[in-house]
């Protein structure tokens, strides 16, 4: 049985990235490493894992590993409190410190029948 990943129904990373910086964010945290982490998230997951398949969580393991080298060939240098991204039961998240929330859901894992 193989997997696929789908953004999360919110589409809480979607809207995110489309909000733009407000007087009050202008060379906060959430400006200088938020914001810029999501909209690479995003591209990342649209790019390398949502509607792909994977034949098992292993290969999804292995395509999730690839987010650090991703971003930074498109100029950003992940965040230690962005990373890893990692399976959690049905989920992909992003291990993020507790003083970030903690993990953060990025998407759904679907089975996929043969």
């Amino acid at each position: 049985m193989s997997i696929r990943v789908e953004h999360r129904e919110d589409k809480l990373l979607q809207e995110s990235t489309e909000e733009k910086v407000t007087e009050g964010l202008k060379g906060t945290y959430v400006e200088r490493v938020t914001m810029p982490h999501h909209r690479t998230l995003l591209l990342f997951l649209d790019e390398v894992i949502v509607g792909k398949e994977f034949a098992d969580e292993a290969a999804l393991q292995e395509a999730l590993g690839t987010w650090s080298d991703f971003a930074k060939q498109r100029g950003l240098e992940v965040d230690a409190d962005w990373q890893p991204i990692s399976i959690k039961e049905t989920y992909i998240v992003l291990a993020a410190a507790n003083s970030l929330g903690g993990p953060f859901v990025l998407g759904v894992i679907k089975e996929l029948a043969q």
